[in-house]
């Protein structure tokens, strides 16, 4: 396998259109746009940038998520009530089973990193070379 350090200027990202969950939809366009940048050999990790419009959303996280802002300003509400600024410049982590309300006021971009936990097992018993189905006996 090669390895290589995987670089590229965000003006050279070409977006995908993509949306919001409409049952995560509170109000605003739930327009985005995004981009897979790279994915680890294992599948286990890879890199987003994302962008998205004015919008109010509820979002569930189901994977470790890692946030780098790189333009725009939004707000992040947790379950206890706790409301957070994100500004270009800002980075966050976001842990699995964690559901948020968001608010974006100006467009919101952002590279995100996550990794997937439930593949975990997958890999970890394919380079042990037990089956997963053994391997959860």
């Amino acid at each position: 396998m090669s390895k290589s350090i995987v670089s590229t200027a965000l003006s050279n990202v070409q977006l995908e259109p993509g949306s919001i969950p409409r049952e995560w939809l509170l109000s605003g366009n739930p327009e985005t746009r995004s981009k897979l940048l790279v994915r680890s050999h294992d599948w286990i990790s890879d890199v987003v940038v994302w962008e998205c419009g004015a919008v109010c959303y509820k979002w569930h996280y189901d994977q470790d998520e890692a946030y780098l802002v790189l333009s725009g300003e939004g707000f992040m509400t947790d379950d206890k009530g706790v409301e957070r600024r994100f500004g270009p410049g800002d980075v966050a982590y976001f842990p699995p089973e964690l559901t948020l309300r968001g608010v974006i006021l100006i467009t919101l971009g952002k590279s995100r990193s996550s990794k997937n936990p439930f593949l975990v097992p997958l890999v970890l018993a394919s380079r042990h070379g037990t089956s997963f189905f053994a391997w959860l006996a």
